[in-house]
């Protein structure tokens, strides 16, 4: 599985840092949100998947890879 973000919509509301920090840390400088960890593992995905439904600009996509 892939995690992107699409930095056009993201706003750095931080709910996808708070909720998987192993997954997601904060953009350099004011740029958007940065995934860390873009293919994470089975113990991660879950918290990847609830970062994608909470965020509230729909800014992160979690998919396939294709």
């Amino acid at each position: 599985m892939m995690v992107e973000i699409d930095p056009r919509r993201c706003q750095n509301t931080g709910y996808c840092i708070r909720l998987a920090p192993d997954v997601f840390g904060p953009g350099q400088d004011g740029a958007p949100t940065r995934v860390l960890i873009a293919d994470p593992g089975p113990d991660l995905l879950g918290l990847a998947r609830e970062a994608e439904a909470l965020c509230p600009l729909g800014a992160i996509t979690v998919g396939d890879g294709r």
